[in-house]
C-alpha cells in the first residue's frame, strides 16, 4: 500500500473512531436523562407556588439538556459515518495519487468503450431495430422509451 492509500485509510478510520466516540457520548447522555426522568413519578405535575416548584423546573431543564446533547452527539456521529462512507465510495482520481496515470488510462478506455456502445445504440434507434438494442443489453422498457 502506498503512502496515498495508507493516508486515506487512516482518515477513514479516524472518521469511524469519531463516529463511535460521539455515539457513545450520545448513549451516555440519553441514559443519564432516562435515569433522571425515572426520579419523577409519571404524570407528576409541577406544583405551582409550592416550595418544590423551582427544583422541579430545574430538574426538567437538566433532563431536556441531556436529551438535547444526546441528539447533538448522535447527529455528529451520523455526520462522521457519512464522511467515512463517502471517502470509501469516492472513486475520484487525485493528482497526488502515484497510480493516477494508470487510473486515468483505465477511465479513458472505459469511456471510449461506452461511447462506442452509445454510437451503436444510436444507429440502431435510427433504424428502429429492437432486436439489435436487445442484443446490446437494453431492457424492453428502455427500448420502448427510446423508440
Amino acid at each position: 500500500m502506498n503512502d496515498f492509500a495508507s493516508k486515506r485509510e487512516r482518515r477513514i478510520e479516524r472518521f469511524r473512531e469519531l463516529a463511535e466516540k460521539h455515539e457513545n457520548i450520545s448513549n451516555g447522555r440519553h441514559f443519564a436523562a432516562r435515569q433522571q426522568l425515572e426520579m419523577i413519578p409519571p404524570g407528576q405535575p409541577i406544583l405551582v407556588g409550592h416550595h418544590s416548584e423551582r427544583g422541579h423546573r430545574a430538574h426538567l431543564k437538566r433532563i431536556d439538556q441531556h436529551f438535547a446533547k444526546a441528539k447533538q452527539h448522535h447527529d455528529t456521529a451520523e455526520y462522521f459515518r457519512r464522511r467515512a462512507a463517502a471517502m470509501e465510495s469516492n472513486r475520484a482520481i487525485f493528482s497526488d495519487d502515484p497510480d493516477a496515470a494508470e487510473k486515468l488510462v483505465d477511465k479513458i478506455e472505459r469511456l471510449k468503450k461506452r461511447q462506442g456502445l452509445m454510437k451503436r445504440a444510436n444507429q440502431l434507434i435510427r433504424k428502429d431495430d429492437r432486436e439489435g438494442l436487445a442484443d446490446l443489453g437494453f431492457s424492453g422498457e428502455a427500448i420502448e422509451r427510446l423508440l
